[in-house]
């Protein structure tokens, strides 16, 4: 179990690492008409006045729910577990913007979690991912997750709440080239389904064109996903995660995107400290990387005009 002491152990480990003159302000919360929310799939081993208490340090404004197998809430506990959740961080003054689920079709199970979340005023839900398979036909397959996707867009609209679908890298994703989500959603409403757009699969996908995708997909876009990797290997082939700003998701790229979805919540990733909840040391460094990340971030939109 962690302690509030062990979240400000995290806090005092990222201070002493900074420059005295990066010191002023460190535990001053910042307020931002466009809120920054954390991916906390690393922090799910904090309970949630922990966690609570961990944004506050960070200066987050909330945080972007695991709500899927694995996660921190199972789906079928969603009803009795989600509640306490939302009530220890409105205590500090923070929310839920978005729920992580596996969702990708209606059915009984994903009826009720979307149910649940509309009524703890949770407006947004992140999709589950739709994935080629080489055996069958691609024209069907595209069919398929059209048909998919119309029928959750139905079903966001009578239940009050938005799925987006996020871009990712690799080429088993559905929607890796931005461009194959757009074509279905693009005849959707945007009130019902959006995209998750991330920037760090983005550019692995599009390479020199992302600015030219990002336009077209910026219109569609209901949050932008921040994190950041560069490419390494022998043949430079293979991406590793890496803090942001140290990687091709730099600051000229997040201007592009800030002033293309200037409204959109932001929600930070830390994917270089991986996967899995954290405990013990590790838990405490990647709560000193949101907090070094969060700064920056927070830099990059001050600097911004959008």
């Amino acid at each position: 179990m962690f302690t509030r002491r062990d979240i400000l152990a995290a806090g005092s480990a990222l201070a002493a690492s900074l420059p005295l003159e990066n010191l002023a302000g460190l535990t001053t919360q910042t307020v931002s008409p466009v809120p920054v929310i954390l991916f906390e799939k690393v922090l799910q081993n904090l309970d949630p006045d922990q966690l609570s208490e961990a944004l506050v340090e960070i200066d987050a404004d909330g945080i972007e729910v695991a709500i899927r197998p694995g996660g921190r809430i199972e789906p079928a506990d969603a009803a009795k577990k989600l509640p306490p959740l939302v009530q220890a961080l409105e205590r500090r003054g923070k929310k839920i913007l978005l729920a992580t689920t596996r969702i990708t079709s209606v059915t009984p199970a994903s009826t009720e979690l979307l149910r649940v979340l509309a009524d703890n005023q949770i407006p947004q839900y992140r999709m589950g991912y739709y994935r080629w398979k080489e055996t069958d036909q691609w024209s069907q397959q595209r069919t398929i997750v059209q048909q998919q996707m119309q029928e959750l867009a139905e079903l966001n609209q009578k239940i009050g709440i938005r799925g987006l679908y996020q871009n990712h890298a690799g080429k088993r994703y559905y929607g890796a080239l931005v461009y194959e989500i757009l074509s279905i959603i693009s005849k959707l409403d945007a009130n019902q389904i959006n995209l998750a757009l991330d920037l760090r699969h983005l550019r692995a996908e599009a390479g020199l064109s992302w600015p030219t995708v990002l336009r077209l997909a910026a219109p569609r876009t209901g949050c932008l996903y921040i994190k950041d990797a560069r490419w390494q290997g022998p043949r430079t082939d293979q991406l590793e995660n890496v803090p942001l700003g140290t990687g091709f998701v730099d600051r000229a790229m997040f201007e592009t995107a800030r002033k293309a979805c200037p409204s959109v919540p932001i929600s930070l990733h830390v994917e270089y400290h991986g996967g899995k909840p954290l405990e013990g040391a590790d838990l405490q460094q990647a709560i000193a990387s949101y907090r070094k990340d969060t700064r920056l971030l927070r830099q990059w939109m001050a600097e911004t005009n959008p």
